[in-house]
């Protein structure tokens, strides 16, 4: 009984490094299903398919592209409204450098370089390569952003 015990024991102690593995690599997953649907979102240029991506706490800080920052992601989400009028679509695609590090059941930190291809009213293309950093946090039961930062490498 004893033996049998301690060997439960060793079993237990053996996995258990690798259940905590296992449930990094499917946070880790899912961080990245949720990177690729808030670029979708971001897409569609419809903010109520973006706002359910991110946390509703308004002392959140946001760094974009331009304006260089917002508190809050309502402002956010009512400036970015108003650059989608100059456009008649974007598409953002995360390169496959996307990283995500998972640093408590609840937290983790990803990077990506991100393209994007904005075409205006005109038919008019450009194009932006640009870095992105958002902290993640799982709140009831889904990963949302709770700091995001974007940036552009200078001309």
């Amino acid at each position: 009984m004893i033996r049998k015990s301690i060997s439960t024991l060793f079993l237990l102690f053996l996995l258990f490094p690798l259940n905590g593995a296992l449930a990094q690599n499917g946070s880790e997953a899912a961080i990245k299903a949720r990177m690729e649907g808030i670029t979708a979102a971001w897409g569609t240029m419809e903010t109520a398919k973006i706002k359910p991506f991110y946390t509703s706490d308004p002392n959140a800080v946001i760094f974009d592209l331009s304006p260089l920052e917002y508190h809050g992601v309502a402002p956010y989400i009512a400036g970015s409204q108003k650059e989608f009028a100059q456009y008649k679509s974007q598409t953002l695609t995360i390169r496959n450098d996307a990283q995500v590090h998972v640093v408590a059941p609840d937290s983790a930190w990803a990077t990506a370089t991100v393209d994007i291809l904005l075409v205006h009213k005109d038919d008019k293309q450009e194009t932006l390569t640009v870095r992105w950093t958002s902290i993640w946090q799982k709140t009831g039961g889904n990963w949302i952003i709770v700091h995001e930062h974007w940036s552009a490498p200078m001309p």
